[in-house]
């Protein structure tokens, strides 16, 4: 048998006292190992029985029917054990299942005609096209001005001249025309044969800060909904904070007629129509023409119509 030599240390034998924990689990590791082994060689011959070539996840080994196991890498590592994830590729191309198209959700690609118009801030002035509904930039929410240049004027100019365009034109809102801007003109001085320029009003980034409690009916049209008109209530007054062209801000308060002008335009703004606040009896009686401007949209090239 062997001996340590008189004299000489644990050390220098390399046969120190270890733990009783560590020198069994090194009993043990090498049965562990047998067993691991035989566990994948075992899966590896029934794999090729299947025609199926089986990679085993872990980085250790590798079992395969034609190599085997191969050595472990780091046998006195607790990686040691083999992982049971194992990943399966037939032998065979696999026939994937063709992707199926995503389920339609209530709405369809954006015509052209939906998108709108997009040279309503180029010169020169003129009169722009107003969009009818249900054409559905009249329902997006507007975002407010930045930018106090040479477009913002064009647009401004462009509005006052389809306002004017129209026989019985007032009030005019930049959504109307396709702009995504809180702008918004009118005259409420304009009288028939008599347009009165001295009346013309922008407000640029409007916002009501106060209104009257007090409710008063009266009749509206709009541009958008040609020659309907039924009755609308709104407050009797209201006091508006606005900025002008260079972006100076003003607050004014607005009474009357011109109270209702502002509130109809600052509405559009906000993707809010004036039927949207009708009686049900009243938006009723208007059915008709509701559903003959749906038509018209259509038969346009719309494709997403905001009712």
């Amino acid at each position: 048998g062997m001996f340590k030599p008189r004299g000489a240390s644990d050390a220098m034998s390399g046969r120190g006292r270890r733990p009783r924990s560590v020198a069994r689990a090194r009993q043990l590791m090498p049965r562990a190992v047998v067993v691991a082994g035989a566990v994948a060689i075992e899966a590896a011959a029934v794999a090729a029985t299947l025609g199926v070539t089986w990679r085993a996840a872990a980085p250790a080994w590798v079992p395969s029917p034609a190599v085997g196991v191969q050595p472990l890498a780091r046998v006195g590592h607790a990686s040691y054990l083999p992982r049971v994830a194992c990943q399966a590729q037939s032998s065979e191309k696999v026939r994937r299942r063709p992707r199926r198209a995503p389920r339609a959700r209530g709405f369809t690609e954006v015509s052209a005609y939906d998108k709108g118009p997009t040279d309503w801030d180029k010169g020169p002035t003129r009169v722009l096209d107003v969009l009818q509904y249900p054409h559905p930039l009249l329902r997006r929410k507007s975002a407010p001005v930045k930018d106090f240049g040479p477009a913002l004027r064009q647009l401004v100019d462009n509005l006052f001249a389809t306002m004017y365009g129209r026989d019985t034109g007032v009030g005019l809102s930049a959504p109307q025309v396709g702009a995504n801007l809180r702008v918004l003109v009118y005259n409420t001085l304009r009288e028939k044969g008599n347009d009165n320029w001295e009346g013309d009003v922008v407000w640029v980034n409007p916002r009501i800060v106060a209104k009257g409690d007090d409710q008063v009916e009266d009749s509206e049209g709009c541009l958008s909904f040609p020659a309907m008109f039924a009755p609308v209530v709104r407050p009797s007054w209201v006091e508006v904070a606005a900025v002008d062209l260079e972006g100076n801000p003003f607050t004014r308060r607005l009474e009357d007629f011109e109270a209702r002008v502002f509130q109809h335009e600052l509405d559009h703004l906000e993707g809010v129509v004036f039927t949207d606040r009708l009686a049900k009896e009243d938006r009723a009686e208007l059915k008709v023409e509701l559903e003959e401007l749906k038509a018209a949209y259509v038969a346009a090239g719309g494709k997403q119509p905001a009712l």
